[in-house]
């Protein structure tokens, strides 16, 4: 899920469109994404199994008032074969989707995109592809649907993927990548088509450079669009210090820059990071891939936002975190609805193995400001790790808005309390239960979820 405590009174859209789950990344029991196990299957020489991979089944009760829904979800992620000793290697995420109670009609509470498809059983397919190894020359060659997020925007697609070998002492490499666009819920992908070029070298100890060419199509409801994005960003590692910078063009006009600096002192547990934002141009209707919130939201225009977080250990049993977002639109007469200034300020405490072993209390004060409102939120969970099978949980936070991106459902000015229990059974399965009650201004809604992973 996602939830944000500022956006009401200025939240700008998200800089990024949200991806599917990408590439070793499954959604858990509750819905999100998480990083996938290593490998359960192995032999007994350590050698990866053939055919590897996860299976999550979850179960979802919702119901506020007398209406109610059950929804069951099943997650498939396949890797079949070891690169290091196959030619071909493939990997496979799936998702299939069932509405016990019957099709949403429109007028439930609980309706949700896959709603929008004809009968009560929906499947998405999110990864499908094949990676051909040792080719002369080339590091990698894949095929099918995949993603890419190296590039200034997402490039999601049923194509053809292929990168170079680091050449020379530089690390010089070249990669090349085009299909037609995944789009999950357009109806149909006619005319819309991804392509790209880059170039990346490392031409210093610690440094890096990219260079990106996107080219999207995108034949939508209103027009076609054909936009072409360039984009250049540097890295660099000093030590213990992170730098980066990246800058796009859309078509003729300067689009965006971003920058951030990110350090660790791990002696001290001391950590900052700063980030910085600048959205050059106005945000008007492009391919999907450039701005997927303009159909909702319309134009979005330039603004800045910076932020800074420090962190820091105190003794054997606590951490603080603390921080800032700052965000300024460039010109006042184009702050509208869902493009304002807003400030944001929060600090989070840590507590872990102080009164037992193995039980943490977390704890987080938010204050946001704007022109409209003040908000002052707070945030707490009490967690009890019993071993190293069983972890309880229990807490409390407020979002302004609530968005669930399996279902596509907002819900505003949102009080959650929860109860979760994960459990592993064994080496290969988890077993994951949560509990959630909100408080709305229109009314209480109920959520019970039931999660069971098994890699094999």
């Amino acid at each position: 899920m996602l939830c944000a405590g500022a956006v009401p009174f200025g939240a700008a859209r998200a800089q990024e469109p949200t991806p599917p789950p990408p590439p070793g990344q499954q959604p858990d029991a509750a819905g999100e994404h998480k990083a996938a196990e290593p490998d359960a299957a192995a032999d007994h020489d350590g050698a990866r199994a053939f055919v590897r991979g996860q299976l999550v089944s979850r179960y979802w009760l919702r119901w506020s008032g007398g209406k109610r829904d059950q929804d069951v979800y099943e997650t498939l992620a396949l890797d079949v074969g070891d690169e290091d000793h196959d030619a071909v290697t493939g990997h496979f995420l799936g998702r299939l989707a069932a509405d016990i109670d019957g099709h949403g009609d429109g007028t439930s509470p609980f309706f949700s995109l896959q709603d929008t498809r004809n009968g009560d059983v929906d499947a998405q397919l999110y990864d499908a592809y094949a990676d051909v190894h040792r080719i002369d020359g080339l590091e990698l060659l894949r095929a099918g649907r995949q993603t890419i997020d190296e590039t200034p925007e997402l490039a999601y697609f049923d194509g053809v993927h292929c990168r170079s070998i680091p050449l020379g002492s530089g690390a010089l490499q070249f990669g090349a990548y085009g299909g037609v666009s995944t789009h999950l819920y357009e109806s149909s992908p006619h005319g819309d088509w991804t392509a790209g070029l880059y170039g990346e070298c490392r031409p210093w100890g610690g440094g890096r450079v990219r260079l990106d060419w996107m080219h999207l199509e995108d034949e939508a409801l209103l027009g076609a669009h054909n936009d072409d994005l360039l984009g250049g960003g540097i890295w660099q590692t000093i030590d213990t210090v992170q730098l980066e910078a990246q800058y796009t063009r859309l078509e003729d006009r300067d689009r965006d820059l971003r920058a951030r600096a990110a350090w660790a002192a791990p002696d001290s547990r001391f950590t900052g990071q700063l980030t910085w934002y600048q959205l050059l141009t106005t945000q008007r209707s492009q391919a999907l891939e450039v701005d997927p919130f303009f159909n909702a939201l319309h134009e979005l225009f330039p603004y800045w936002q910076v932020g800074a977080l420090l962190g820091k250990g105190l003794g054997d049993h606590f951490d603080v975190d603390a921080g800032t977002d700052v965000r300024r639109v460039s010109e006042r007469a184009e702050i509208g609805t869902f493009n304002r200034d807003y400030e944001r300020w929060f600090v989070t405490v840590n507590a872990h193995d102080l009164l037992a072993d193995g039980l943490t209390l977390t704890a987080t004060a938010d204050f946001w400001h704007s022109v409209d409102q003040d908000v002052q939120t707070w945030a707490g969970e009490l967690a009890q790790r019993c071993g190293d099978l069983l972890t309880l949980s229990a807490g409390s936070y407020y979002s302004l808005y609530k968005f669930e991106l399996f279902l596509n459902d907002e819900r505003d000015h949102v009080r959650t309390y929860y109860f979760r229990l994960r459990h592993a059974a064994s080496h290969a399965t988890d077993l994951d239960v949560a509990y959630e009650f909100e408080q709305t201004d229109l009314a209480d809604f109920q959520v019970l979820r039931m999660g069971f992973t098994w890699r094999f």
